[in-house]
């Protein structure tokens, strides 16, 4: 099993973000960054559009099984992400497969004690720490996104 390192995570991560920032200000929105505070509590975007602003976090999953990797413990002490993150939105983006997801965190979180019994959960070792979580086809984020993007990756 791979061991993730968390400096090749982070820049990946980095990465996502700044492709996704520059995604949705060419869709028109109004993207900035948070301040450390938020981001403690899991938003990494404050987004404006139409609809006014709304919190975001993202989200980049660099592999390409068809599943989602949703974190459900971040370490043994602390809740993952599907639980602690307070951003309203959540952009889930797959590079690999070009895609990008867009719901609210709301409808995940009503979906996640079913997906908790129906699909299986992994660890994934880090540098000093295992994350876990569960893998969800994408089939479900298909179901209950606001909006999925098919997007056009440059070479």
């Amino acid at each position: 099993m791979t061991t993730y390192n968390f400096a090749a995570q982070l820049a990946d991560g980095q990465a996502g973000e700044t492709f996704l920032d520059g995604f949705f200000a060419e869709l028109g929105y109004v993207v900035e960054p948070v301040g450390e505070e938020l981001q403690l509590r899991g938003i990494d975007r404050l987004m404006t559009g139409s609809n006014g602003p709304v919190y975001v976090e993202y989200k980049t999953d660099y592999h390409n099984t068809g599943r989602a990797f949703v974190e459900t413990q971040s370490t043994e002490k602390r809740l993952g992400w599907a639980f602690t993150s307070q951003a309203e939105i959540l952009v889930y983006f797959l590079p690999v497969l070009a895609v990008v997801y867009v719901m609210r965190l709301t409808a995940m979180r009503n979906h996640l004690n079913h997906w908790l019994k129906a699909y299986p959960s992994v660890d994934v070792p880090n540098e000093g720490w295992v994350t876990r979580g569960v893998i969800v086809p994408l089939t479900e984020f298909d179901a209950i996104a606001l909006r999925k993007y098919s997007i056009t990756l440059g070479k």
